[in-house]
């Protein structure tokens, strides 16, 4: 065989990728000619839409589509270059309709300069230069396929058949796949008509002088047609992109079929191994994905998200060096937070305890009152503390995520951590500071339950009373608890906006509306123990104790509790579940 890919070698390799794409929410993203390119965001965001109408676009401009609503083609090569590039890729059938007929596509020899010229779409060309792969073909485009003639001039029109004359390709897949499965694979060269890839090493041979492609040994091997979707899948993928000469790649979902360690590993060898430059489009709902692909130093990795608003799509775009500085932070990496990538909007909270709290309360109040209505794409995460908040949602905003923020009343106790949480949300801390300064010199004036000589006396009584070598933990607790009497705050945090009394309590009230109408909410009842004061456990276990032993939707107890969540995310509601009546809507 006069090999395609030694005459292509020499000549000039035309060349089309996307210089620009807009959305149609307006934003309009400019693109390198060699990138990796991650679609995400919620479900129904349009990300599967943005792959199908790029080809779309590509093969007919001026087709109305509703997600991209513009592109625009970088053409590399002169018309004389792309007919010598076809000669060399494709079998050439004379005749009056003359056509090339190559790696999946067919080109009529009298359209070329018709639609190499073109301007933003590529009509009967487009299948030369851009490639999709969908669900269906993952499972079943690299399961077998007839061989050709390779001794004659015959053009590929298979990813086995590129498989077969190069086997650097063949070894680079052939790892990727150990590097997931633990096997490796093996194209088998000599099962006749046929040539199936086979899973794992070739067993030891019988007779030595039968080649090992042509032994019995190596025929009964596992063929990758009768394994799982997740093997054929990935290895269908592999292959696909790093025998492909397409210079635009559309992947859609890589992660079906696929475990996440798995996931990860196909991200990561597809952007490293890929076989043309060119242009990668990868469409996600994995956050194994996401991790694979930018967890390398490759600058050419970006993820546009889409939010959409109605039938407007949102696109929000970061480079890879944006995202490792936005999540190189340890909580933000090895936490749940990335996962925000793919919903329509995430409440952050101070603990994981809260954060359960409130996702039960929501799945509850859907099971019950949802009906046919689809889940609100919430998620409720916890950033380990007070201080930790303004830099999650920094990161959250960052990437065009709506946030909510859900604290503690005794957020107020300090100027700091106020300023920072405000302003990171989105408010200018000079607009609120003065109301924030009555409200907290309103708590602080007040007398705490202990003063600092009646502190150091009930402390001394607990030291004393310590008879053994190592410090008891109930004695430590009862030194905190004592310690928390010494403050008004304590008390501030049980009764919430209650505590606050005169004049600063309507200060306290303007204050709250105001930090609502940018997503931060102030617990008015104190603290989340508060939704159900009977419980005298704290944290994980009071949580632990209300989701077992109370009813989610009928504990009348719980009212306030479901109350919050409705008006933090505007759901409809009924007033009194525990009374029977139908939901009613309550305004938020």
């Amino acid at each position: 065989m006069s090999a395609p890919s030694e005459v292509s070698a020499i000549r000039a390799i035309p060349r089309v990728t996307l210089s620009s794409i807009t959305f149609s929410g307006g934003r309009t993203i400019d693109l390198e000619s060699d990138e990796v390119v991650l679609i995400v965001g919620a479900n129904n965001a349009g990300k599967s839409a943005t792959l199908a109408q790029i080809l779309s676009r590509i093969t007919a401009d001026g087709q109305p589509t509703t997600v991209v609503t513009g592109l625009s083609l970088r053409k590399e090569g002169t018309v004389e270059e792309l007919k010598g590039y076809l000669e060399s890729e494709a079998k050439f059938q004379p005749g009056q309709q003359s056509r090339y007929r190559g790696f999946g596509w067919e080109v009529y020899s009298q359209a070329i300069d018709r639609d190499w010229s073109r301007e933003n779409s590529l009509a009967q060309l487009a299948p030369v230069f851009v490639k999709i792969l969908t669900s269906v073909e993952r499972t079943t485009a690299c399961n077998s396929t007839s061989s050709i003639d390779f001794t004659s001039n015959q053009p590929p029109s298979h990813p086995l058949h590129v498989l077969h004359v190069k086997d650097a390709i063949m070894k680079t897949a052939s790892a990727a796949f150990k590097t997931a499965f633990g096997e490796p694979l093996m194209l088998h060269k000599g099962a006749g008509a046929a040539l199936p890839l086979m899973v794992g090493v070739p067993p030891a041979l019988q007779d030595p002088s039968v080649p090992p492609q042509f032994s019995s040994e190596t025929l009964s091997m596992p063929k990758l047609a009768n394994q799982g979707d997740g093997m054929r899948a990935f290895a269908t993928v592999m292959i696909s992109i790093i025998a492909g000469r397409e210079s635009i790649v559309l992947l859609d979902e890589p992660e079906a079929f696929l475990h996440p360690p798995q996931a990860r590993i196909l991200a990561a060898k597809i952007q490293q191994d890929r076989r043309a430059k060119g242009q990668l489009f990868i469409s996600t709902h994995s956050v194994d994905t996401v991790i694979g692909a930018v967890d390398s130093n490759d600058s050419s990795v970006r993820v546009i998200r889409l939010r959409r608003d109605g039938n407007i799509n949102h696109a929000t775009c970061l480079d890879n060096q944006e995202i490792k500085r936005l999540w190189g932070d340890p909580l933000l990496r090895h936490s749940n937070i990335l996962d925000a990538l793919f919903h329509e909007r995430v409440v952050v909270c101070e603990a994981d305890s809260d954060a359960r709290l409130y996702s039960a309360m929501l799945d509850a109040l859907h099971d019950e009152y949802g009906g046919e209505k689809l889940k609100p794409e919430v998620m409720f995460t916890h950033c380990g503390g007070k201080d930790r908040v303004p830099v999650v949602v920094r990161a959250l905003k960052a990437i065009d995520v709506p946030v909510q923020v859900v604290v503690d009343f005794d957020v107020l106790s300090d100027a700091k951590t106020m300023m920072n949480i405000t302003e990171s949300v989105g408010i200018v801390w000079s607009d609120v500071s003065s109301q924030w300064a009555t409200v907290n010199s309103a708590i602080v004036s007040k007398r705490p339950e202990l003063a600092a000589e009646d502190v150091k006396e009930e402390i001394a009584k607990i030291l004393n009373g310590i008879k053994t070598k190592q410090f008891p933990d109930e004695s430590a607790k009862s030194i905190k608890k004592v310690l928390q009497k010494a403050s008004p705050w304590e008390e501030a945090k049980k009764h919430g906006i209650g505590f606050v009394r005169g004049d600063q309590h309507q200060a306290c009230k303007d204050l709250f509306g105001e930090l609502k109408r940018f997503g931060l909410h102030i617990l008015e009842i104190g603290e989340m123990e508060s939704f159900d004061p009977a419980c005298s456990e704290h944290g994980a276990k009071w949580v632990n104790h209300v989701l077992s032993a109370r009813d989610l939707i009928t504990d009348p107890d719980l009212e306030p509790a479901r109350e919050f969540i409705v008006k933090l995310l505007g759901l409809p509601y009924m007033k009194k579940a525990s009374e029977g009546r139908q939901p009613t809507p309550t305004s938020v």
